[in-house]
């Protein structure tokens, strides 16, 4: 009668045990499935990013040619306004 229901407990712990692996693989599989999704989020946003930089790259150089082209004509524009109205 003891082995019996030493057996029994036996069971129990050993069906009890795998519960907590069947849960504890399926969190696992759970978390691997998150972790693949925020990879891929990640990968999506460092792309993103990269475009963003070179978009951003281009147009600084673009506001640098305006700002230089700008600077050329407010001086064309001084040297204009000086010889129309010279000093006397």
């Amino acid at each position: 009668e003891d082995d019996q229901r030493e057996i029994l407990e036996l069971k129990n712990s050993v069906n009890h045990l795998e519960v907590k692996i069947i849960a504890s693989e399926q969190a696992k599989s759970e978390s691997f499935e998150k972790l693949k999704t925020s990879e891929n989020q990640l990968l999506n946003t460092a792309q993103i990013l990269e475009a963003t930089r070179d978009q951003l790259a281009k147009n600084l150089d673009h506001s640098n040619i305006l700002t230089e082209r700008f600077s050329r004509l407010e001086k064309l524009n001084l040297n204009l306004s000086q010889q129309m109205h010279p000093k006397t």
